[in-house]
């Protein structure tokens, strides 16, 4: 046996060897008091204080292995949701993905990406502001954004699988939130307001 595997019999686990052990010494002893019982008629009352013992023990050792397998079974159903949470998330994704990533979107995105940094924020404010304005191309941004936005907030309350998120978005995430992080810190200046994109910004800096 490993030293991982010799880790799983905790306390605070379910262990059905444990268990059936347990339940063998019982049985062994409920059944020597019996002989005893009918035997020796001089112990009978010993043997009913001894048997009361048992059965109160017997029945505190029931409640407790109640409670631990009610716990084990909650953290089994959390990790379950979580995982059903994440995959949900993949699946938005893949909708928004194939919606809004179309050649117009891939084109401006290229672009963005062969822009220097200090460069990047007028480039985005000219195709979003300007006379021909794409109105869609903006609105395509922002939903994106926004959905990073809801996954980091996922995550930074630990209601989906973050090891599921991680390798689904690790790079997307950082990709965008490189490629968009001139534009999140100017729309925060203009709209006074320092939460816009808050938690993406902060799942960027925890996974980089």
């Amino acid at each position: 046996m490993t030293k991982s595997n010799s880790q799983i019999d905790k306390i605070g686990t379910i262990n059905p060897r444990i268990d059936l052990k347990v339940s063998g010494v019982v049985g062994l002893i409920s059944v020597l008091l019996i002989i005893l019982y009918t035997n020796k008629p001089d112990w009978r009352k010993n043997l009913e204080f001894i048997a009361s013992t048992l059965t109160a023990g017997a029945a505190i050792a029931s409640a407790i292995y109640f409670v631990r397998n009610s716990e084990h079974e909650s953290k089994n159903r959390e990790k379950e949701l979580k995982i059903d949470r994440a995959l949900a998330l993949n699946n938005r994704w893949h909708q928004i993905s194939q919606v809004n990533l179309n050649d117009e979107f891939l084109s401006f995105i290229a672009e963005l990406q062969n822009k220097a940094d200090v460069d990047k924020y007028t480039f985005i404010h000219e195709k979003f502001e300007s006379k021909d304005k794409n109105v869609n191309l903006k609105q395509q941004i922002v939903l994106i954004l926004n959905f990073f936005e809801e996954l980091a907030i996922a995550v930074e309350n630990e209601v989906v699988d973050e090891k599921i998120v991680f390798d689904s978005y690790k790079s997307i995430i950082s990709r965008y939130y490189n490629l968009f992080s001139t534009w999140i810190v100017e729309i925060r200046r203009l709209g006074n307001n320092n939460r816009y994109y808050k938690s993406l910004e902060s799942l960027y800096q925890k996974w980089n």
